[in-house]
């Protein structure tokens, strides 16, 4: 288990997501877990992952818009 989670979510975030995953994949910081929260994406953003497999990554997509926002407010209580 990761010490630490970072939470990314996303919708059709193609064009900048690479720059993100390059980012988290180059920290000097290596424990950590990548959720990846994809609400209903049509730009191709979760096969982007497939590019990350040295990342730890667990992926979490949506079937309805939103849903990310109440699983959150969820959480937090």
């Amino acid at each position: 288990m990761s010490l630490v989670s970072v939470l990314l979510p996303n919708y059709n975030n193609a064009p900048y997501l690479r720059e993100c995953l390059d980012s988290l994949r180059d920290q000097t910081f290596k424990d950590f877990t990548l959720v990846f929260v994809d609400d209903c994406s049509t730009d191709g953003s979760v096969e982007i992952l497939n590019e990350y497999k040295e990342l730890k990554l667990h992926v979490i997509k949506n079937k309805l818009i939103q849903v990310l926002l109440m699983r959150l407010m969820q959480d937090l209580r």
